[in-house]
């Protein structure tokens, strides 16, 4: 059924699914089934939804783009500019995954360098931090 939809379909359906999915597995197999590809394709949804799970996958997809900083930073900016604590959290943790020194900002959450790979790697170490 999700093969019929046509681009504006499967973007809405993505966007009403997406807050409800509590892992990021359920995330991707939604993403899947929608046949919304990984990269830049999911992160055009996962920036706009404001769950740990999207999350956590906007910081994982990011590096299919680090090559590309500017977009990398927009994406950091876009974070800021919404404000919550998981979307300002979550700019910190780039700052410092893509060496973003001239985002400018006054972040709470302080992590080192070496951290970032551990929160990259695992659901819950991201959680944690976020918390």
């Amino acid at each position: 059924m999700a093969a019929e939809f046509n681009d504006v379909e499967r973007q809405k359906v993505a966007l009403l699914l997406l807050p409800d999915m509590q892992t990021p597995k359920l995330v991707e197999q939604l993403f899947s089934v929608l046949g919304i590809a990984k990269g830049r394709e999911q992160m055009v949804y996962l920036v706009r939804i404001d769950t740990l799970p999207c999350l956590f996958l906007l910081l994982r997809s990011l590096r299919y783009i680090e090559h590309d900083r500017a977009e990398v930073l927009r994406v950091a900016r876009q974070l800021m500019k919404r404000g919550t604590d998981g979307s300002f959290n979550l700019a910190s943790i780039i700052k410092v995954a893509f060496g973003l020194d001239e985002l400018s900002g006054t972040f709470s959450l302080r992590l080192q360098p070496y951290q970032i790979s551990r929160l990259e790697q695992s659901y819950e170490a991201f959680c944690q931090s976020m918390a």
